[in-house]
């Protein structure tokens, strides 16, 4: 029997002596996970900056083709491109700060120990980069608007 006790007791400290590897290994993998969440973060706000950037040229370029204008209905869908190149704008903006805190909020050690929170957190960074993407597709169909009102 002393043998087996002695061989349990062996099991157990090479068994005790892994976990702590194990916990290990897991933080590190939830600390690189959330290191790459925290990247595609900081692309989806540079993304919106090149968004918001896209806009005023575009927007710029529209105000030179409306002062161009003699026919007054084109001066009219001039105005209001200008005016929804604004409103996109605006939520360009309201997104790209909700994007940063939610970057700012996932660095903050409550969210990034907890795996629920950072669970959460991903799913909203994820929401984020689809509305980004949305946006991106609704500006392209502004750009087409733009060019075929320019060229008529």
């Amino acid at each position: 029997m002393r043998g087996t006790g002695r061989l349990f007791a062996v099991m157990a400290l090479a068994g005790a002596s892994l976990m702590p590897a194990q916990v290990a290994q897991a933080q590190v993998g939830q600390q690189d996970r959330m290191r790459q969440h925290l990247q595609q973060m900081d692309q989806q706000v540079q993304r919106m900056d090149q968004l918001r950037q896209r806009l005023q040229t575009l927007d710029q370029t529209l105000l030179k083709q409306r002062d161009m204008q003699r026919d007054q209905t084109r001066i009219q869908q001039h105005n209001q491109l200008h005016e929804m190149y604004g409103a996109m704008d605006g939520t360009v903006q309201q997104l790209q700060r909700n994007m940063e805190r939610t970057r700012e909020m996932a660095r903050d050690p409550l969210f990034g120990n907890d795996p629920q929170m950072a669970r959460e957190m991903e799913q909203l960074r994820v929401h984020w980069e689809q509305m980004g993407a949305q946006m991106e597709q609704g500006l392209g169909i502004l750009e087409r608007l733009q060019k075929r009102l320019g060229g008529a």
